[in-house]
């Protein structure tokens, strides 16, 4: 019961972050967009490749992590609408099941 008391005000915080990023926007998934959009414009204006495979790969980390956070956030809301307790570590299957890691 005691994690289920701590996880309710996590799920009201990302209800109320999704309904005021727009129906089917989720503020935290577009923040990570945000900040991808801003690791490929430094990519594009370096000169070290080095730094732009970095930036770029930081880019790829942030596109994955926000869809990774849609999903979350998705699973998260609609199961406590439908008054499910899952907690996060029983959510084992992502967004990405069933796809090879590209390198």
């Amino acid at each position: 019961m005691r994690d289920e008391r701590n996880r309710l005000p996590a799920i009201a915080k990302i209800k109320q972050d999704h309904r005021a990023a727009g129906a089917g926007m989720s503020y935290y998934a577009n923040h990570h967009r945000r900040e991808a959009i801003k690791a490929r414009q430094q990519a594009a204006q370096t000169i070290d490749p080095d730094a732009k495979r970095i930036l770029e790969d930081i880019a790829r980390s942030r596109e994955v992590l926000a869809e990774h956070t849609e999903w979350l956030e998705h699973k998260l809301v609609s199961s406590s609408a439908r008054g499910e307790s899952h907690s996060v570590q029983q959510q084992t299957a992502g967004p990405t099941q069933g796809r090879t890691q590209e390198q």
